[in-house]
């Protein structure tokens, strides 16, 4: 079936707000970012003292990082960046049992990658299809 664009008949003239919305978008094009946590976010302590969970069944938690200077945002995933203090996390030792940090995990070939963060070491775990 053949397609159609519908548009109105009037002329489109720029506004404010679209004046509005340039200025904003090339603040952030030109902005050297600076991200921080400002939103929040809750994780759960596994049964592993110390250790959270960011992610199941092969999904991790993602948040919000938002630019001090320009409020631009973007979305990470708490298995690579630190929720606590905006660096990079790394594996923190072997695949483990996912049974080790929940016991409702492990099923199949599931088991847990633990990250560390680089800066704050804070520790973390997800599960992941290990086969």
């Amino acid at each position: 079936m053949p397609s159609k664009t519908f548009r109105t008949d009037r002329a489109y003239e720029p506004n404010e707000v679209d004046a509005l919305i340039a200025r904003i978008n090339e603040i952030q094009r030109t902005c050297k970012h600076s991200y921080a946590n400002k939103k929040g976010l809750t994780l759960w302590e596994s049964d592993r003292t110390g250790v959270y969970v960011v992610g199941s069944q092969g999904r991790t938690t993602n948040f919000t990082l938002t630019c001090t200077h320009c409020n631009h945002e973007k979305i990470v995933s708490a298995a690579e960046i630190c929720p606590e203090c905006v660096e990079p996390m790394s594996p923190y030792g072997p695949a483990l049992p996912a049974k080790l940090y929940n016991p409702n995990w492990g099923k199949g070939f599931w088991g847990a990658r633990e990250e560390i963060c680089v800066n704050c070491r804070l520790r973390v775990v997800y599960e992941f299809f290990d086969r």
